[in-house]
């Protein structure tokens, strides 16, 4: 069980590091962003150093963090999707459509951008 699921987080960091159509990201169950891809950090403005071990909820847009809650609430029963803004570091929001799953202790997340298409 063990090495299945290093596997499966080795082959999830391969992704968030390689993936260019997505920005992607893994957080701690707790919350806490533990890295992100680099078109994550590349178009949020920040260094994985500066994200790191920061509440994702500090940049929600505060009308969006009741459906981003909900929607990790209900990431066990499967791979929910919520749309939210999130704030770059230049204080700009961007729209994401965000889909998260659960491996161990990891939450991996899938976000696209909206931006452009939402008014």
């Amino acid at each position: 069980m063990i090495k299945v699921l290093l596997v499966k987080l080795g082959l999830i960091a391969q992704v968030v590091n390689h993936d260019s159509k997505h920005m992607m990201c893994m957080h701690h169950i707790s919350g806490k962003y533990i890295s992100g891809c680099r078109n994550f950090t590349e178009t949020m403005g920040f260094t994985n150093e500066e994200w790191r071990d920061k509440s994702p909820y500090d940049y929600i847009h505060p009308d969006d963090i009741e459906a981003v809650l909900q929607s990790h609430i209900h990431t066990q029963g499967g791979i929910p999707k919520v749309i939210y803004r999130l704030r770059k570091k230049d204080g700009e929001y961007i729209w994401l459509e965000a889909r998260s799953t659960i491996i161990g202790d990891k939450i991996i997340t899938s976000n696209r951008i909206l931006s452009g298409r939402i008014l």
